[in-house]
């Protein structure tokens, strides 16, 4: 049991993993897209950001960010420090959907418009990790 919960946080350490969350949980929002599950796309694209954030955290800190608060701090840094307002931006935008999921406000047309914006944004979080 110890070993197994020492490979377990040696793994979340390590960038890779939130790496191939973030483009799972992306390609699975294409999917409940295309099924018009909109709650679930929602929170598979709220999964995505949060995962890129995780991969380029455990990239500099060999930490994951373990609370939602984490993460909207981490995302305001990331985007001050590359100067790029439209990562806290999308993030802001991507918690409410994360919102959605419980509370079904967003429509397909809405999830439609934010797609290619959280999709860039996710890229470009991913593109800043180097392994």
């Amino acid at each position: 049991m110890l070993g197994e919960m020492s490979l377990r946080s040696e793994r979340l350490s390590r960038p890779e993993p939130y790496i191939n969350l973030a483009i799972k949980y992306f390609a699975e929002a294409h999917e409940y897209l295309d099924r018009n599950e909109c709650e679930k796309a929602s929170e598979s694209l709220w999964g995505s950001l949060a995962a890129a954030l995780n991969a380029i955290s455990s990239a500099r800190t060999g930490k994951p960010l373990l609370s939602h608060q984490e993460l909207k701090l981490f995302a305001r840094q990331l985007s001050v420090e590359i100067n790029d307002p439209e990562i806290y931006r999308v993030f802001r935008e991507t918690e409410r959907l994360h919102a959605s999921f419980y509370h079904a406000f967003f429509t397909i047309e809405d999830l439609v418009d934010l797609l290619p914006r959280i999709g860039n944004v996710v890229r470009k979080i991913l593109s800043l990790i180097r392994l």
